[in-house]
């Protein structure tokens, strides 16, 4: 889905996934890994096989209250390359080593209210991101299953900017957000209203070196995201990404649905 004609194909993919609930002391332990190798329907592309291995460690403290998420990544990749003629850069064999640390944490509050003449129940759900992602030249890696993500508001919360493995964008950062929602009588979801935004403590590099962006960002867009039950079977629900420093909206976007049953 990038902006080449045809892309990449998995031929074939390995995946061996593990976890350990309270592996020590309620620290959870995560070993993610995958084997890839990609081929082109045009001979003359590079080919490439990836091996991708995340050993983590993570300590969630959850209730009723909110939860405080601490998480340590150390993300291992290996490139077997057979370069194009064209892509002289590129190196037959990369290895790649880039540690993350990423704390997460959220509070509910919730309050009775009423919205014309009915009565509802009102959460504000704040929520906060630190994120730390090591920085690595990746110039001679090839990109087989990589683009950049969207910057929605639940984009803001995610610890990557790019699908695939190809590209892992260096972050020091911190992301700010709320959640606001109204519950009828049957708890059921009728408003639900949602604003973020991430404020950076340094440039990205991998973002510079792919010519991502061209100039230094403080900030990341503002991202708001609204949903709301109208009438019966009618919804609505929108998106806007606002660029607040250069002062002009990058995305909008609104969507009505008509839901007669849970399966039209």
């Amino acid at each position: 889905l990038g902006e080449d004609e045809l892309p990449y194909q998995v031929m074939p993919q390995l995946n061996f996934n593990y976890r350990e609930i309270n592996f020590w002391n309620a620290i959870d332990f995560r070993f993610n890994s995958e084997l890839t190798n990609f081929r082109h329907q045009e001979n003359e592309y590079t080919t490439a096989t990836r091996l991708h291995i995340v050993p983590s460690l993570t300590l969630p403290i959850q209730g009723p209250a909110g939860s405080l998420t601490s998480e340590i990544k150390l993300l291992q990749t290996q490139y077997w390359q057979a370069p194009d003629e064209k892509d002289t850069q590129l190196a037959e064999s990369v290895s790649r080593t880039i540690p993350q640390v990423r704390l997460h944490g959220q509070i509910n509050f919730e309050r009775p209210t009423t919205f014309f003449d009915s009565a509802f129940k009102q959460t504000l759900e704040p929520q906060f991101q630190y994120l730390y992602v090591g920085y690595e030249d990746q110039s001679d890696i090839g990109v087989y299953d990589t683009a950049q993500l969207q910057e929605d508001y639940f984009g803001l919360f995610r610890d990557r900017r790019f699908s695939g493995l190809d590209r892992i964008a260096d972050a020091n950062q911190l992301t700010l957000g709320f959640t606001t929602r109204f519950l009828d009588e049957f708890n059921l979801e009728k408003f639900k209203f949602s604003l973020g935004q991430t404020l950076y403590f340094e440039d990205s590099k991998v973002l510079i070196d792919n010519q991502l962006i061209q100039e230094s960002e403080s900030t990341s867009v503002l991202a708001a995201e609204l949903d709301a039950h109208l009438y019966k079977d009618w919804f609505i629900s929108g998106s806007l990404q606002h660029d607040t420093e250069n002062n002009k909206n990058k995305k909008n976007e609104v969507t009505l649905d008509f839901r007669p049953s849970k399966d039209k």
